[in-house]
């Protein structure tokens, strides 16, 4: 068939029109135009013609070629063959076309699942942890070794709890109130609450708690704390507290675990620490008591706590607690490091260096309610009461230096006794700076003045020399010689300067009669307490001061040092829990033992601020009074405040949800467990 662009007109026979002669000349012009015009018509109706009979032909060659093949698509044989038909070329190109296409189909998959689903906690899995110590009573009211409160904070639930941020709030009471003058405290308790044996919780359990704490013949060691304070029920679920005297710590208190009457009830007082009930407890708390393994000397090896399933609270992710006992911190640390167990209750800064943390282990450091502090004690040492020697002191020291060099930055320098995120804490407060020249400028002050070391090498030969003129006089004024004795023999009597080390400083301070300034630091025998008692030793050298350092066993600084207040200068810790109520360390009626007031600081203005801020429920005032109790302690400089440290906590980077901030006690690293989890699971948002 001839293509429509080479179409020609031609005759029925084949052959082409003719050129038909015009024999009447300019007559037939008329008649050959006429003729012209029908040619075209002929002409193009034939295209048109044709043109529709091409198509009808097109229509039906893909009609017979569908009625042979049903598919569209080349059949899997087929495509077999695709690459004979490309050049050299051509297959490369494909292929890298290809593989951008399947590339940017998956990234595209990817970012959509990715904005689409989100990895979450999911139930179960368990979690294995080492505690140095053993435990003997899993029971809120004799509890006494961090093993023992680890897990007892797990079982048992008290009226309030501490969140992760370290704020009391709701547990077992749904609310309280406070009377208006701050003595009486009612609390409203949950009516949904069992025990892990299914019997319900009342406030016959409230009240059987706190009285067997108060009863002497329980012996526990809280008995102190709920001294003078009443309780009683109101009805079965309320119970309401009254003090002696209005004391705003007071609900710091309820955070003790209650412990079940129905269990305890039966079990006479004085027999209470032979009792099974010590180590298989029954709590309310998010975990109960599973299962434990004796070893052969009958302690406890290990104890597995389960996921309870009667909690009333928001249940934990992690199905089962595993805790492992160990006698050291090294062996613990060991137990980790061979995977034994996936992390330990507490890691010491002098081990810290010894573990790797990365893929598989995490440190986790929270804010201890803690501080490090030097005492004066004024009355031991008279030169203390100086106070321009005080502030010497304390412009010499360097705190940042001693944080780094000391607990390898593990803390927070500090100035008052008030802690960061406590009731009056003010930063803007400002205590002496370290600041040499300003430390030497005070001390010139005092009646210790400054004299090179050979100038007193040579004041103490003069001394010397002259302590032995005295001795050979008083020698002679005695007795006459016997007759033939020399001069030699006379002064022989007398005993030769024995030249020690002059102390490694720039220069010395001694008062108007050459005695040099000698002070003496007492601390207990610590690794950390070392390292701080020597960088003082360099700091107060660099001023003129020399320091000799009095260390004492942990077991005997109570009885030989504290009881007494056998000291100069004390390097001591001192633990404020999670209310910054500073009155047993600071008021004048504490400066005895048993109180806390080391530096025995008798203020009356104190006193009255101290006094003032525990009557009230008030933060506000409560806040103003600490704030002005802090200035007062840095313009008198009893102490210098050095810093506050922190608590480290190990585990394994697969236990997920941890957000303690605060912890008083290593029992508070289980605040908000029930977010803790070690599994997850995807889901789409």
């Amino acid at each position: 068939m001839t293509p429509i662009n080479s179409f020609s007109f031609r005759q029925k026979d084949g052959t082409a029109p003719a050129a038909t002669e015009d024999p009447g000349g300019e007559e037939s012009t008329t008649p050959r135009m006429l003729r012209g015009i029908v040619t075209r018509l002929q002409y193009f109706f034939a295209i048109r013609k044709e043109r529709k009979m091409l198509a009808r032909t097109a229509h039906i060659d893909r009609t017979l070629i569908r009625r042979l093949r049903s598919r569209a698509l080349p059949h899997a044989n087929q495509l077999r063959y695709f690459s004979t038909t490309l050049s050299g070329k051509e297959r490369p190109l494909l292929k890298l076309g290809m593989l951008l296409i399947l590339a940017g189909v998956g990234i595209i998959t990817f970012r959509y699942i990715a904005a689409h689903v989100d990895r979450v906690p999911k139930v179960g899995g368990r979690y294995t942890e080492a505690i140095v110590g053993l435990p003997q009573f899993i029971n809120p009211i004799l509890e006494t070794s961090d093993a023992d409160k680890d897990i007892s904070s797990l079982i048992f639930s008290g009226l309030l709890a501490y969140d992760v941020h370290g704020e009391l709030t709701p547990d077992l009471a749904r609310d309280y109130t406070v009377s208006e003058d701050g003595k009486v405290y009612t609390f409203a308790l949950r009516n949904d609450v069992v025990w892990h044996d299914g019997q319900p919780f009342t406030a016959d359990d409230v009240l059987f708690t706190i009285e067997s704490m108060q009863d002497p013949l329980y012996k526990s060691p809280r008995t102190f704390s709920f001294r003078g304070i009443t309780v009683k029920k109101l009805d079965d679920f309320t119970v309401q507290f009254t003090l002696e005297e209005p004391f705003a710590p007071f609900i710091t208190l309820l955070s003790i675990g209650v412990i079940p009457k129905h269990i305890w009830e039966h079990i006479a007082p004085e027999n209470t620490a032979l009792a099974r009930a010590n180590i298989q407890p029954i709590g309310t708390g998010p975990y109960r008591a599973l299962t434990f393994t004796l070893g052969e000397d009958g302690t406890i090896r290990d104890y597995t706590l389960s996921r309870s399933q009667v909690y009333y609270g928001t249940a934990p992710y992690i199905d089962k607690l595993v805790f492992k006992f160990y006698p050291s911190f090294e062996e613990a640390i060991a137990a980790v490091k061979q995977r034994s167990v996936e992390g330990v209750s507490f890691v010491p800064q002098r081990l810290k260096s010894s573990i790797t943390a990365g893929k598989y282990l995490v440190f986790h450091t929270f804010q201890l309610p803690q501080y490090t502090a030097l005492f004066f004690n004024q009355e031991q040492q008279k030169i203390l009461a100086d106070k321009n020697l005080r502030i010497g002191l304390a412009h010499a020291i360097d705190k940042d230096r001693m944080l780094r060099e000391a607990v390898a930055g593990e803390g927070q320098v500090i100035h008052s006794p008030i802690l960061p995120g406590y009731v009056g804490y003010d930063p803007s407060l400002e205590g002496h700076a370290y600041d040499v020249p300003m430390a030497e400028a005070f001390l010139d002050k005092t009646e210790w003045k400054r004299m090179e070391k050979e100038g007193y090498a040579a004041l103490v030969e003069a001394q010397h020399i002259k302590e032995q003129e005295n001795l050979a006089k008083t020698i002679n004024a005695a007795a006459q010689p016997p007759e033939g004795t020399t001069t030699e023999a006379l002064a022989s009597t007398t005993q030769p300067l024995v030249k020690e080390p002059l102390p490694d400083v720039p220069y010395l301070r001694v008062n108007k009669d050459g005695k040099p300034l000698v002070l003496t630091l007492t601390l207990i025998d610590t690794p950390i307490n070392e390292n701080i008692a020597y960088l003082l030793k360099d700091m107060w050298g660099a001023v003129g001061i020399q320091l000799e350092i009095r260390s004492i066993a942990a077991n005997a600084i109570r009885r030989e040092i504290l009881r007494p207040r056998d000291y100069e200068i004390l390097l001591i810790d001192e633990v404020v829990g999670f209310d910054p109520d500073p009155y047993v360390f600071w008021h004048s009626n504490q400066t005895e033992h048993p109180g806390l007031n080391f530096a025995k600081l008798a203020n009356r203005h104190v006193d009255e601020l101290l006094e003032q801020a525990r009557q009230t429920n008030d933060r506000t005032i409560r806040a103003e009074k600490y704030q002005e109790f802090q200035k007062l302690l840095i313009g008198e400089l009893p102490a210098i405040f050095l810093y506050t440290p922190t608590y480290t906590y190990l585990t394994s980077s697969n236990l997920e949800g941890i957000a303690v901030e605060r912890v008083t006690i290593p029992a508070n690293r289980f605040s908000g467990i029930a977010n803790w989890y070690v599994k997850t699971q995807w889901v789409w948002k």
